[in-house]
């Protein structure tokens, strides 16, 4: 969920203040928090535009809205007619061979040394499978969280083809897949989703 723009006070009057930090809440951290996104373009100071995730551009794309970009009382009802499209870079998520396990140490000082916690892969359920560029693309806290929850994540529970009966030839959805795999995962726009196959 992506937000932009609004009113912060003075609404509709002289000294109207309008919001123009980009918020994105991350779904990934525990509790869901908002993080600002600090886009690189800014699409002025606007107010009630529409924004709607397009996955034919991997975008989130922002349209309308009221602009008071020159805070003259005047153009206040001035219709802002750009459209801005908000794409985000990915981090590749390299695997790397897990540590050897360490053990506490005492420090000098007389505390201890804690070593950091690895996130291990939990088992495949039966019936279910991971797609091998998941595995290099995706965290393995996402993908854990997946095989856990399944139902939290779209596809789960629906046949190949939901409009025909279930038979041998449209069973359910078992593999776990990026929704683009042919773009980087992200939390936001690129998340893993139940698929019937790996492509």
């Amino acid at each position: 969920m992506v937000t932009y723009g609004g009113v912060q006070r003075g609404f509709m009057q002289s000294n109207e203040a309008v919001e123009t930090r980009t918020y994105a809440l991350d779904l990934t951290a525990t509790p869901p928090m908002w993080v600002n996104l600090n886009p690189s373009g800014n699409p002025g100071t606007r107010v009630a535009g529409v924004m709607e995730y397009a996955p034919n551009h991997s975008a989130a794309v922002f349209a309308l809205g009221r602009d008071k970009s020159d805070g003259d009382p005047a153009t206040v009802e001035k219709i802002a007619r750009t459209s801005y499209a908000l794409t985000c870079e990915d981090v590749v998520v390299t695997p790397t061979t897990p540590a050897p396990a360490t053990t506490v140490a005492p420090t000098p000082s007389g505390g201890t040394v804690q070593p950091t916690p690895m996130v291990t892969p939990i088992p495949v359920p039966l019936g279910r499978s991971v797609c091998d560029y998941v595995q290099m693309r995706v965290p393995q806290s996402v993908v854990n969280d997946a095989m856990a929850n399944p139902a939290n994540y779209a596809g789960y529970g629906m046949r190949c083809n939901p409009n025909v009966p279930s038979s041998p030839y449209n069973i359910e959805r078992t593999t776990l897949a990026l929704q683009n795999p042919k773009a980087l995962f992200h939390p936001l726009f690129n998340t893993v989703i139940w698929k019937c196959g790996c492509p």
